[in-house]
């Protein structure tokens, strides 16, 4: 009876896996030098590695945060410019409006008929219809003035507003650099 007939089949094999396995890691351990002390070097260099993505990230937080806030605060500017322009604007354009109003001594955009006329109502047109028509045209024009030159501030603000921000953006700094 040979010694392979004493021991069950598994039991060769499992312990031939155990010869190969500490034969590899023998020679892994031989072959690459086993070097604790550069294992150190190498993980405390790492760890200076993470340290500085760390501070760079904290400093590109504070650094977002600061231009979020100041553009914040710009735009906040620019609205309350753009709302003072507004206010004067309206007041301006409602003076002369005004003006021009009470220089029209009767209001009347169609000039009275002529005393000599046989009918004051009538010439050759309807002054009632043509006075109304005139004055629908007016606030047509009026209102379509009003709403162009609301746009026209609004696009100055935005102009401007645009203009102060990139004034106060930061110079991008090169790929690689903290």
């Amino acid at each position: 009876m040979a010694i392979t007939d004493l021991l069950p089949w598994y039991w060769r094999w499992l312990a031939l896996a155990a010869i190969m396995a500490g034969s590899i890691a023998f020679g892994a351990v031989q072959m690459r030098g086993y070097d604790v002390k550069a294992f150190g070097v190498e993980r405390a260099g790492f760890a200076t590695f993470r340290a500085q993505i760390t501070v760079a990230t904290l400093a590109a937080i504070k650094q977002r945060d600061s231009t979020i806030a100041t553009y914040q605060n710009l735009k906040r500017q620019a609205d309350a410019e753009i709302a003072r322009v507004h206010t004067v604007d309206a007041v301006s354009i409602g003076k002369l409006r005004h003006d021009l109003d009470a220089a029209r001594a009767d209001g009347q955009f169609v000039p009275a008929a002529a005393s000599t006329a046989g009918d004051p109502g009538r010439a050759c047109f309807d002054r009632t219809a043509l006075e109304s028509a005139i004055r629908g045209l007016f606030a047509d024009v009026r209102a379509g003035a009003d709403k162009c030159r609301a746009v026209e501030i609004d696009l100055n603000g935005a102009r401007t507003w645009a203009g102060t921000i990139t004034s106060v953006t930061p110079a991008p700094t090169p790929a690689g650099t903290p």
